[in-house]
């Protein structure tokens, strides 16, 4: 069976932060247990229990505790700090862990993990912080459920790395983190994931276990666990987390991974029918310890350390340890010890967490040779037998000595339900020393992080790291941490030739010191554009590139090409001219012939292009001088390298014999050109190269033109290159331009090299200038040719902050009617009022309890149809008349109703006797202020509503006579689409109009409610929805499918008249027409509708509906103005940005809107204080999730009075893109005067002049 190779270990214990710290408490013998002292806790529910031990002068928790729980960086994790105060401090230390486990792996979770067979398998079983969210109260939100949820634990880690294999959470109780390195082992060898992260997490944030525990009897009186030992009488909790990361050994082996320990082989049971739920089996523990030695195909005898579940318990102890001398003393001879230990009396039972910690330590003594003492060891329990065998228990720490075979231990953990895991380990393989004969002079160490605190924090890291091992190689250093971390935006890069002359210049940048060695930066979003300048004549000299072409195998190949290339050309070999020493004799005369520099100065530029290139420095426009031309051609593609060189040869050649040019002309017409793949800036005219540079004359004429150096620099300029890299053995351009060097916002300008200047210096100075200005360096092709080996180096500097809930955050509930009385979904109550004769309902209607009222959208917001004022009225009518025969008269619609997405809307319905069986009726909602006092109400509608005849004439209609005159279908899909794009968006309970034909006037439609309001239309007279759909089907009418934007918009302001003969059910006819005011430019519609059943017999009929015709734009203006009016309170603080902004300058609005903006978003994801988010940050890297970003845009619409799709904000949206947005939309809709709609009157009739027709006040 293969391995599996461990080869990234992060872990968090008590009194050690990482894997170095956990060693040193280890061979030092540290008991980490201490009080619980500093961090909330419920204190109360503690000294109330009579069981808790008083130890010293307190009654205290001891336990193995880590330090500042509560504090965490959410902003590195992609977390708003809204979400992360209702996050589990568990889920925010395993984030960190796993973190810091990659780094330690040399892994780039973005590059090599992210949509990969990656797996996540965690031990966890707490949910303390769950109680102390349900025991302090603090207002419920949407980051509750997931924030406690133990699952989330590991999603939330593939979430973060885009992890597409496994992920789950496993509770075995104390064996859960050892059982998920068991599943994950088998993910790996099953081919199920390719690389996985394991371990687990344990916190201890609410005394309800631990006292459960001590009624249970488990817990020690003096708070340490006794392992082994006589006076055992129970264990004490602790905290942790560790993680690992797994992958199969082939796989590591071949990708150059540094092991650190090999997981040969593990098995897992269960006790079953025992002798108890929770009491441990020895013949449980016996067959899972032989099941994982035969996995690992490993004899009993060749294990010589068991790190054992050891909790000190006297009846866990001895059963455990009985059970491995049953089965390791199998053929084991008395010369052959095996050690047992156990880490719980180091750091306590890290419970779920345990097994993991146990790994760890193992792993830590394989690769140190040592054993570490096994603590609060006095006298052997009595029931243990072990007397005269080979098993031992190290009081001291002893020494691991390596044997002719890798040596192997054992790791045990159990679960108090009775599931066992036992786990082999072998120490990893010795690593082979690289053997690089020609390295690079010096090295280039870069460091990153998302803040400059964390800069400082990892650069102080690397310092103290540099002093604490001496044996790591510079060259190792700089590879790992190129290659195995993550780049950042703020940026630092060193160039040094050995380790301490690394830390000297590190100790510069920390006492911010001048070193020209030494960069740093903070990186914008938006990459640089680089522009490659080639050299030109006279900058050849002999031994140009020397070191580069000894050192650089890609450098040394590209010029030994070139000079088998040119090999018919030249009559000596250009080796001998570059580097005249190899050929036994000094030719250096011949360089500085043309023949024979501009060959050369060609094959080394071309050279340095492939070096650059190699490592991931690639231009978006070349620019060349003189020879550089060539060079720069050849790499934009004008022409190919072959047809380049054969160029420059010739033209060496003829500049050197000065004839008529007429051999060039018949070279030049001899090549294939083709157009540029980038920018080219011809040096001849200073600008874009065009249709020239591909025919032959112009490289016939390149040799009497003159350079427009000058010229193309500007060019470059103003093609917005600010970062200008010369590609040659001498920066001439760059010195032809002191204008430029002199002002830093010109532009970046860099050598490749510089004569007399080591070569490697210079370039990696460059390399590191480049890296700090965001460049996106390619460090694997950078490290490509060079035998590197990953070393532990430091991880991350988190900048944590405290997030934790409040105790005293508790907010009043809203008393709400019970939903059980009411005696329509819309009305609601019946109000009882004494000494009125008025008929009063009131109801409390939200999208979330009505979620059919959720799918009638304006603009995305919810608004409540009109036809549900209708159905108010006819439902209040049938409960004082009762009757189903119901006649509505002279509706006005005077304000639309806007629902907010999370609060109720209480709503009142009056009926107030006009005469017999007639009453006038007003349908009135209140603000959400909560005080009472200050509450407003609006009034939405009106009208009559009066008792039918009670034997009516009802009408009946040939259905099928029907049917055959509307031959003409209507496709539904694009109505509703077209509908939608005017801003109405009919959601599914909605669009219930299942087939419509139509004819010049009228349509026929079937209307049919969704299933899921298929039995609730009995509840209604006539369902919202329902009539909704018979009534918006006659839109229809004016439906042309080739056009877009061909639908006219008609807010309904009356209906003149609706009869209804009974109640109906959920399915209807429509039968619709529409006619005009004025039928040509049709500002007031005028709409009729007759509903009947299957049968044809009418069961309503809608007689003037009145419509006012409205644009796009003020129909959204008129929405967002009601939506600002309904709103309970406006703040002062926003009506002030939007008179600030209503008046600013054009120049000054974009600096107001990116303030404004700033502050929301900082309110918003839960910034506290002085804090505010990033301007350039996308709000997804923020943590803003849909929710966030739904309550941002409200709140743009309710302060700016302008609309902002949801996608916008979702897309790679930052600060300042939405401000620059926001101000074209301000500055489109011409802010600087009153915005209004086109009339702001549309919901509002104070002139009707007759039942028929009205007129709207302008």
């Amino acid at each position: 069976m293969e391995k599996i190779a461990i080869i990234g270990v992060g872990c968090r214990f008590p009194s050690a932060d990482n894997p170095a710290d956990f060693w040193e408490l280890l061979s030092n013998k540290v008991d980490a247990i201490r009080e619980l002292s500093s961090r909330p806790f419920d204190w109360g529910l503690l000294n109330e229990d009579s069981l808790v031990p008083t130890i010293g002068k307190s009654k205290n928790v001891w336990g193995g505790f880590l330090e500042n729980i509560e504090y965490f960086e959410p902003n590195f994790f992609q977390i708003s700090p809204k979400e992360a105060e209702r996050m589990d401090p568990q889920q925010r230390l395993l984030l960190e862990v796993a973190w810091e486990s990659l780094e330690d792996a040399g892994i780039v979770p973005s590059k090599e993990l992210s949509a990969t067979q990656t797996g996540v398998f965690l031990g966890a079983s707490n949910y303390d912080y769950g109680l102390v969210l349900a025991k302090t109260k603090p207002p419920i939100n949407a980051y509750n459920g997931i924030g406690t949820s133990l699952a989330i634990i590991a999603n939330r880690l593939s979430y973060l790395l885009n992890l597409r294999g496994p992920s789950l959470v496993i509770d075995a109780a104390c064996a859960s983190s050892l059982v998920a390195i068991h599943y994950a082992c088998e993910s790996l060898l099953s081919g199920e994931s390719n690389l996985c992260l394991a371990g687990g997490v344990s916190l201890i944030l609410s005394p309800e276990a631990t006292l459960s525990l001590f009624h249970a009897q488990m817990m020690a009186a003096d708070g340490r666990c006794k392992t082994f030992d006589a006076a055992a009488d129970g264990y004490v909790r602790g905290e942790g987390c560790g993680v690992v990361v797994l992958k199969r050994l082939s796989d590591a082996l071949r990708d150059g991974d540094n092991i650190q320990g090999i997981i040969r082989g593990s098995a897992i049971n269960q006790d079953g029918l025992s002798n108890g739920l929770t009491a441990p089996n020895g013949p449980a523990q016996q067959a899972v310890i032989r099941k994982a030695l035969a996995n690992a195909e490993v004899k009993p005898s060749q294990i010589s350390y068991v790190e054992t579940h050891g909790t000190g318990t006297p009846l866990g102890d001895s059963i455990e340890v009985n059970a491995l001398k049953t089965v390791l003393m199998e053929d084991r001879e008395a010369n052959q010890p095996c050690w047992i230990g156990s880490v719980k009396t180091n750091i306590g039972h890290l419970e779920a967490a345990s097994g993991i910690a146990s790994l760890i330590k193992v792993v830590l003594s394989l690769k140190h040779g040592e054993i570490p003492a096994n603590l609060n060891f006095k006298e052997l329990n009595p029931y243990i037998k072990i007397k005269n065998t080979p098993i031992q228990i190290p009081i001291e720490t002893q020494e691991w000595p390596a044997q002719e075979e890798a040596r192997l231990a054992g790791v045990n953990a159990f679960g108090f339900g009775g599931t066992n895991a036992y786990l082999i380990l072998e120490e990893a393989p010795p690593q082979v020393k690289s053997q690089n004969l020609r390295d690079r002079s010096c090295h280039l160490l870069t460091l990153s992080a998302k803040t400059e605190l964390s800069l400082q924090g990892l650069v102080s890291r690397y310092q103290n790291h540099l002093d604490t091992e001496p044996d790591q190689e510079i060259a190792n250093i700089c590879y790992t941490a190129n290659t195995g971390r993550e780049h950042f935006q703020h940026r630092l890069a060193v160039v040094a030739e050995s380790k301490e002359q690394l830390r000297e210049k590190l100790a510069t940048f920390a006492t911010d010191q001048e070193n020209t060695a030494l960069f740093s930066n903070q990186v914008s979003k938006k990459r640089p554009k680089i522009a490659f300048l080639f050299t030109g004549e006279g900058s050849q000299y002999i031994n140009m590139g020397r070191q580069l072409y000894e050192n650089q195998p890609i450098f040394r190949q590209t010029i030994e090409q070139c000079n088998e290339i040119l090999s018919p050309y030249l009559e000596h070999s250009l080796l001998d001219i570059l580097y005249p020493d190899q050929a036994g004799e000094e030719i250096p005369s011949l360089l500085d012939q043309t023949a024979y520099s501009q060959p050369a100065l060609f094959a080394f530029e071309y050279a340095l292009y492939q070096l650059w290139q190699s490592w991931g420095i690639k231009p978006k426009a070349v620019m060349g001088y003189d020879v550089g031309e060539y060079v720069a051609a050849t790499v934009a593609g004008v022409f190919s390298l072959e047809d380049g060189l054969k160029l420059i040869a010739h033209r060496g050649q003829l500049m050197r014999q000065l004839p008529s040019g007429g051999d060039m002309v018949s070279v030049a017409n001899e090549v294939t050109y083709n157009k540029p793949q980038i920018k080219l800036v011809s040096s001849v005219t200073g600008n874009l190269a065009d249709e020239e540079i591909i025919k032959a004359q112009y490289w016939v004429n390149h040799l009497s033109q003159e350079v427009q150096s000058a010229i193309s620099m500007e060019t470059l300029h103003q093609l917005g290159h600010k970062v200008f890299l010369e590609i040659g053995a001498k920066p001439i351009l760059l010195d032809m331009q002191p204008q430029y060097q002199e002002d830093d916002s010109k532009g970046l300008w860099l050598p490749s090299l510089r004569p007399g200047m080591d070569e490697w210096q210079v370039m990696l100075s460059s390399l590191g200038q480049l890296y700090v200005g965001g460049a996106n360096v390619d460090w694997s092709g950078f490290e490509r040719d060079y035998e590197r080996q990953k070393v532990p180096l430091p991880t991350y500097v988190f900048q944590r902050e405290r997030y934790w809930v409040e105790t005293d955050n508790i907010s009043p509930r809203k008393q709400y009617l019970p939903k059980n009385s009411n005696i329509h979904p819309l009305l609601g109550q019946k109000i009882r009022l004494a000494g009125s004769q008025e008929h009063r309902f009131e109801s409390e209607l939200s999208i979330a309890e009505l979620a059919y009222l959720n799918h009638h959208r304006v603009f995305d917001k919810p608004v409540l149809p009109a036809t549900a004022y209708l159905e108010m009225a006819l439902a209040a009518g049938a409960n004082v008349f009762k009757s189903d025969n119901l006649i509505l008269e002279n509706v006005n619609i005077y304000q639309a109703l806007i629902f907010s997405e999370d609060r109720d809307k209480t709503v009142q319905i009056v009926l107030k006797a006009l005469g017999h069986d007639n009453y006038k009726f007003e349908i009135f909602s209140f603000s959400t202020e909560e005080n009472l006092e200050n509450q407003a109400f609006t009034l939405h509608a009106s009208g009559n509503v009066l008792k039918g005849k009670e034997k009516p004439e009802i009408e009946a209609v040939n259905l099928s006579d029907l049917q055959r005159e509307y031959t003409d279908k209507v496709p539904m899909e694009s109505l509703y689409r077209e509908l939608e794009n005017q801003g109405m968006i009919y959601g599914e309970s909605f669009q219930a109009v299942k087939s419509l034909g139509k004819n010049q006037d009228k349509v026929l439609g079937l209307i049919e409610l969704s299933p899921e309001l298929d039995q609730e239309a009995a509840k209604y007279q006539i369902h919202p929805a329902l009539l909704d759909s018979c009534l918006h089907s006659v839109y229809a009418l004016n439906l042309d499918q080739d056009r877009v934007d061909s639908l006219a918009l008609y807010l309904p302001i009356k209906i003149n008249r609706l009869k209804l003969y009974r109640s109906s059910s959920s399915k209807l006819w429509t039968q619709a027409g529409i006619s005009y005011k004025d039928p040509k430019h049709q500002e007031i519609s005028n709409s009729d509708a007759l509903l009947f059943d299957d049968n044809g017999v009418v069961v309503a009929e809608v007689e003037g509906l009145i419509g006012k015709r409205v644009s796009r734009e003020a129909f959204l203006n008129v929405l967002q103005k009601l939506e600002l009016e309904q709103q309970a309170t406006i703040s002062t603080e926003n009506t002030q940005i939007w008179q600030q902004i209503k008046t600013a300058d054009k120049s000054d609005r974009l600096e107001l809107l990116t303030a404004y903006l700033q502050e929301q978003v900082g309110r918003i994801l839960g910034y506290k204080g002085s804090q505010l988010p990033n301007l350039e940050q996308n709000f997804f890297e923020m943590g803003m999730d849909s929710l966030m970003v739904m309550e941002l845009r409200n709140k743009i619409q309710t302060d700016l009075r302008v609309d902002i799709h949801i996608p916008t904000l979702m897309e790679e949206a930052n600060i300042l893109a939405i401000s620059s947005k926001l101000g074209h939309q301000l500055a489109s809709i011409n802010i600087t005067q009153t915005v209004e709609p086109e009339n702001n009157n549309q919901f509002h009739l104070p002139n009707v002049k007759d039942s028929n027709w009205i007129e709207i006040e302008i």
